[in-house]
């Protein structure tokens, strides 16, 4: 009986770890689709450029200041950091599939 609660307890651990993983990574895809204009959404609508490049990639996005805790999971807000994070080559990529690749 115990055997079969470990079992089911790592199946859920796997399970939402992978789900989270393919969530940040749609969430990052659709950040990519908007900033290169590959969706009727502009830029604007969602995010503001960053006025800071010392360092990492020339699309920097501006991370807003959220206080309220719904705001934080928002999706425009969710993602900037992530976005932030990644290296040139993923962020400079020439289409969809090659930034899945990257990725």
């Amino acid at each position: 009986m115990e055997k079969n609660h470990t079992k089911l307890l790592l199946h859920y651990i796997i399970t939402k770890q992978s789900l989270e993983l393919r969530r940040l990574k749609a969430d990052l895809i659709m950040c990519f689709k908007i900033l290169k204009g590959y969706t009727n959404i502009t830029p604007s609508e969602f995010f503001t450029w960053s006025s800071s490049s010392t360092r990492g990639h020339s699309m920097k996005l501006y991370y807003p200041d959220s206080r309220f805790t719904a705001r934080q999971h928002f999706f425009s807000v969710r993602v900037v950091q992530l976005w932030n994070r990644l290296p040139e080559q993923v962020v400079s990529a020439g289409s969809v599939r090659a930034f899945l690749y990257r990725v």
